[in-house]
């Protein structure tokens, strides 16, 4: 996704870590659940989630190891994962906690809105447009490009509105049809924001060796713990989905718990 994209540089001993892992994961996969289809998805939601924590907690590489380890989990039961949608909470991320390092481009902006409205209408959920919204809304406080975001912002939220008053699509559950699965994921990914407050807080280089802006990463963690507990209540994700999402919540938590409380 261009700028928001990030070259995997196997020269990296833990970019080379992840990729052979997450092929691994796949052949086992395949061979374990007999479906190749099933080996993909769980190959690529390893790198994937690898992927999300490292953005979570970029001062802290390592702790997306242990969210690969949390991961493993979805290998005992698989039905089936989003990664799609994985894709496009990765990717926002990118756009909104600027380690990047580079200005954003207005070819990112509309490329990622273009991937929102997909995923809105082929998942018959304004949902997406309204976390988008949200992003955006982030950009026009923190980002250097504040003007572009102040004309794509109201935009998205727009569609939102049009969508959700035309398809009926954004039916929230209530607390009486919550799963206990779903209770756990909503508490841990609340808790969490309390982490990522201290987290961000923490000097962290940025792709171009820059320092990463503290109020862009923690406006992006604030972000992916809303947009999971928003697609929890939206009754979006699958029981592999939660168990990934509480798999990166998870391995960046204790991960900066035990570095930096328990033996500290």
């Amino acid at each position: 996704m261009f700028t928001l994209g990030r070259k995997i540089d196997l020269s990296y001993k833990t970019n080379l870590m992840i990729v052979l892992f997450s092929i691994a994961t796949l052949v086992f996969s395949w061979l374990w659940l007999g479906e190749l289809s099933a080996g993909i998805f769980l190959g690529g939601s390893v790198f994937l989630a690898w992927a999300l924590s490292r953005e979570l907690n970029p001062a802290q590489p390592y702790s997306a190891f242990l969210t690969v380890v949390f991961s493993l989990v979805n290998l005992l039961f698989f039905e089936t994962i989003h990664i799609l949608i994985v894709l496009w909470l990765l990717l926002l991320l990118r756009l909104v906690n600027g380690i990047t390092g580079k200005k954003l481009t207005l070819l990112d902006i509309l490329s990622l809105f273009g991937f929102t409205l997909f995923l809105s209408f082929n998942k018959e959920s304004s949902l997406f447009l309204l976390i988008f919204t949200l992003a955006m809304t982030t950009i026009c406080l923190f980002s250097d490009r504040q003007k572009l975001g102040i004309i794509v912002t109201p935009i998205a939220g727009i569609l939102f509105i049009v969508q959700n008053i035309w398809m009926d699509t954004l039916s929230l559950l209530n607390l009486a049809q919550l799963s206990i699965l779903n209770g756990v994921l909503i508490t841990v990914s609340s808790l969490s924001v309390f982490v990522f407050w201290f987290l961000s807080k923490i000097p962290t280089p940025d792709d171009s060796g820059g320092t990463a802006s503290p109020s862009r990463v923690f406006a992006g963690q604030l972000l992916f713990s809303v947009a999971v507990l928003l697609m929890v209540f939206d009754n979006q994700l699958s029981v592999n989905d939660q168990f990934l999402y509480l798999a990166v919540f998870a391995g960046v938590n204790l991960y900066y718990l035990s570095s930096n409380v328990l033996f500290n």
